[in-house]
């Protein structure tokens, strides 16, 4: 599950700086592009790609979306786990 875990982060930082220099040329530096890095590369694996709407919240529901994250991520580690034991 480490490995698997390291793997996807290196992929996502991967797609997440190139993406984020080649759509945004003219971006300022601020602490939302380490944010845009990992964010929306993570949801465009599974499938959502709505740059926009991702990440907008009302108010103080950042602890549901850190939830919702979460679920999403143990839910591909254990899908993963699973097709790794049938092999």
């Amino acid at each position: 599950m480490g490995l698997f875990l390291v793997v996807m982060i290196v992929i996502l930082l991967a797609y997440g700086i190139a993406a984020q220099g080649l759509l945004y040329t003219e971006r300022s530096p601020s602490w939302a592009i380490i944010k845009d890095v990992f964010y929306f590369p993570y949801w465009m694996i599974y499938g959502e790609i709505f740059f926009k709407s991702i990440g907008e919240c009302d108010g103080g529901k950042y602890v549901t979306i850190f939830w919702r994250d979460c679920c999403h991520l143990l839910a591909k580690v254990c899908i993963m786990s699973g097709v790794t034991h049938l092999a």
